[in-house]
């Protein structure tokens, strides 16, 4: 089975935080786990032999983007993730991400923590300014 869970943040406002995507490798087709109006949006395909997806291209699209978010998926290893309230700077909870997961992080702070030899792929949004204009720690 899939999974997708999604940690919401009670202390401030019930803002999501974060969704867990469990066991890609068991997709079949094309599946999206995001919502319509998150910033990024996350699918999953397992695509048979000779699948074929039309030729395309994306239409220009001009967006207001007000806050940074972030995809890793986990391609092997294991990491603990652990969610803040960025307003209250409060640990909110943490989880075990481990090897064939996408977490999706999508509000509040979060901090890691590789609990084995870990390989990772990092989506985010860009153009990249440097770390001053891109990070603030607790």
């Amino acid at each position: 089975t899939i999974i997708k869970k999604r940690y919401i943040d009670e202390v401030s406002k019930n803002k999501l935080l974060a969704y867990i995507v469990r066991n890609i490798a068991q997709i079949n087709g094309q599946k999206f786990f995001s919502e319509t109006e998150d910033f990024l949006q996350v699918g999953v395909m397992g695509l048979s032999k000779d699948t074929e997806l039309k030729p395309h291209y994306h239409l220009p699209q001009y967006k207001t983007i007000d806050k940074n978010q972030e995809v890793l998926i986990i391609l092997s290893g294991k990491i603990e993730v652990t969610f803040f309230d960025i307003d209250s700077n409060e640990k909110v909870d943490s989880k075990i991400v481990d090897g064939g997961c996408i977490l999706v992080l999508i509000d509040g702070g979060h901090g890691f923590r590789m609990l084995e030899d870990t390989q990772l792929v990092e989506v985010k949004q860009g153009p990249y300014e440097g770390q001053s204009m891109d990070k603030s720690y607790f």
